[in-house]
């Protein structure tokens, strides 16, 4: 599960103003455990290719750079067009097996009302339902099993810029459970370009099940690259 969000990439895209060509996302961690009272904190910064990790604890520093050789399978994405508001996505992996299939429903502004995801590897089944408010910004979103029951949620709320402020959720197994896991992201604008968006931002994510409360503080850094 992304705890800091669950928000579909193109959500998260529709605060960006003007037209860019190129967006790159660094991720700087906090981390404190308020039942230990301990802070562990490290930096890591993520590549698609390259793992490089900086370390700072009890005054030693140690640096580590690790290049990934594991080579992933390559699978085949095909989309089929079912009209102006819906489509369907099949994966398929090498040998031509069908591995997932995605019914994806739109609105009439062209945002995705619904997903049926069926994982014909895992044998499940999975409905997605995301709800909007007046200005097109997802303000819930559900997540169902095979039999209807509601296993993961979330709620969203926005400033007057169209930025997301808060996201609060939970989720427990597909099938009923009761030590539901709970978070709540609150997400503080730091900086911004000249073209007003915002370039660093800071989120404090509070989780746990019941007792077991953690906080994790996360800095968000992007750069964007405009076309001329």
């Amino acid at each position: 599960m992304i705890i800091n969000s669950i928000l579909p990439e193109e959500c998260l895209l529709k605060d960006i103003k003007g037209d860019f060509s190129d967006l790159r996302h660094e991720k700087y961690f906090l981390e404190q455990q308020k039942r230990l009272g301990l802070i562990n904190s490290f930096e890591k910064k993520e590549k698609t290719d390259e793992l490089q990790i900086s370390t700072s604890e009890a005054g030693a520093v140690r640096k580590e750079n690790r290049k990934s050789n594991r080579k992933e399978p390559v699978n085949q994405e095909v989309k089929i067009s079912m009209g102006d508001q819906s489509y369907l996505k099949k994966i398929f992996n090498e040998e031509g097996q069908l591995l997932c299939q995605e019914d994806v429903q739109l609105n009439d502004k062209g945002n995705i009302s619904q997903i049926i995801i069926n994982d014909y590897a895992a044998k499940e089944e999975t409905t997605i339902i995301c709800l909007y408010n007046e200005q097109g910004q997802m303000q819930r979103i559900e997540f169902k099993n095979e039999h209807g029951s509601t296993f993961q949620q979330a709620a969203f709320k926005y400033d007057k810029k169209g930025r997301i402020i808060e996201e609060k959720g939970s989720r427990h197994k597909r099938k009923i459970n009761f030590d539901e896991f709970h978070y709540v992201t609150s997400y503080k604008y730091l900086n911004k370009d000249k073209q007003g968006n915002w370039t660093r931002r800071r989120l404090k994510t509070e989780f746990g099940f019941h007792y077991q409360n953690v906080v994790k503080y996360t800095l968000e850094e992007r750069n964007l690259t405009y076309r001329q």
